[in-house]
């Protein structure tokens, strides 16, 4: 074989390429393909175009009309009925996925807001309608955003009791709101120590604002929060550990004075004062 007819087999291009090039012909020759002219527009020789036309009529979408004419054969999957409920449901699914992009991006937008919002809160009346909340004491404790907190609550519940420590990694100031059974608002747990106690007088129903704080900074360290939860749920209890060692045993209280149980105003104060800690508004 001479060595320009290897050089010119080199340059042939594959069957695939030319399948490839010959399939591009389908829509611009309405279906009919003269195969003088496809071998001449795809410049490759007409026995190659040949081997390509015989695959393809061997699987049934080329059917020859004369001598170098071939047609397409119609797909028959084109007017198909399942094709066309499939096509349809791939519609609807593109259309949800887009429905629940979009629902995501509002929901995260939304979440966003009431991090950044200082006037995002709920109502208490909303707490209490909660299963498993009517008639219960409810604790909200505060910290700074982005503060990792922790909350241990133990104690004996066959003498209906419980100890709650809360705890701050960052030691950075906490505040404490209580709301026993039956009263209609917060109350910082600080103005309980210091004689403003809660008014049950309202009733939950009345609609009256959920939460009252108090916009004063009350700044105390986190072990005393323990020790103030510790004593106003369980002023009969003997302590025996660390600083729980110093606090007084309470005393009868009278209707006048602010408290329905607990320690009196200047019982806490004392004690806040032996323990070193110093509460000052900012």
């Amino acid at each position: 074989m001479p060595a320009d007819a290897n050089c010119y087999r080199t340059r042939e291009p594959s069957l695939t390429t030319i399948t490839r090039n010959f399939m591009e012909l389908k829509d611009h020759c309405g279906g009919v393909v003269d195969l003088r002219d496809a071998a001449d527009i795809l410049r490759v020789p007409k026995r190659r175009l040949y081997d390509v036309v015989n695959v393809l009529q061997g699987v049934g979408l080329m059917e020859r009309v004369r001598r170098n004419t071939v047609s397409w054969e119609e797909d028959p999957a084109e007017d198909d009925e399942s094709l066309r409920d499939l096509r349809c449901e791939c519609d609807a699914l593109l259309k949800e996925e887009a429905s629940l992009d979009a629902a995501i991006k509002k929901l995260a937008a939304a979440a966003w807001s009431a991090k950044s919002e200082t006037t995002a809160y709920v109502h208490l009346r909303d707490i209490r309608a909660m299963e498993g909340l009517e008639g219960q004491t409810l604790i909200a404790v505060t910290s700074l955003p982005d503060e990792i907190s922790s909350i241990d609550v133990g104690g004996s519940p066959e003498r209906g009791m419980f100890e709650m420590l809360v705890k701050s990694e960052g030691r950075s100031p906490l505040r404490g709101f209580l709301c026993p059974a039956g009263f209609c608002s917060f109350t910082d747990v600080m103005d309980l120590a210091c004689g403003d106690g809660p008014s049950p007088s309202d009733d939950l129903d009345s609609g009256s604002p959920s939460v009252v704080v108090k916009q004063e900074e009350i700044e105390f360290e986190n072990d005393v929060l323990d020790c103030i939860l510790d004593a106003l749920f369980d002023p009969s209890r003997q302590h025996s550990k660390n600083s729980m060692d110093l606090l007084p045993t309470p005393s009868p209280l009278k209707e006048e004075d602010g408290l329905a149980h607990g320690f009196s105003e200047q019982e806490m104060v004392d004690f806040l004062k032996k323990m070193g800690y110093v509460l000052r508004h900012d």
